[in-house]
């Protein structure tokens, strides 16, 4: 099955502020990290469901960048609500998610 993806404005701010943080540690990083975050989410469109779960929601993890996709399955839609740095204190992504 092939799911659609909608990502909740949460998560459309979490893009936003990762493209600033990686564009401020090195020029077109930030883009690069995006274009990557959107490979990813085509990516699980296809294996929505195969990850391990945190507190109800499904964790991606994101690869070459230290990132979490966090998402729920509604029927045949991805709802994407976090995307999370993994260096942060775990309890700032379990506050995040609950």
């Amino acid at each position: 099955m092939v799911y659609s993806i909608k990502l909740l404005p949460e998560a459309y701010d979490d893009l936003k502020g990762i493209q600033v943080f990686y564009d401020n540690q090195a020029p077109n990083l930030g883009h690069y990290c995006t274009d990557l975050l959107f490979s990813e989410f085509e990516r699980l469109r296809y294996f929505a469901g195969v990850h391990g779960q945190v507190k109800g929601f499904y964790r991606m993890l994101v690869q070459r960048f230290p990132l979490s996709i966090y998402y729920r399955l509604i029927g045949d839609t991805e709802i994407v609500v976090a995307i999370l740095d993994n260096r942060q204190d775990p309890k700032r992504h379990i506050n995040r998610l609950s």
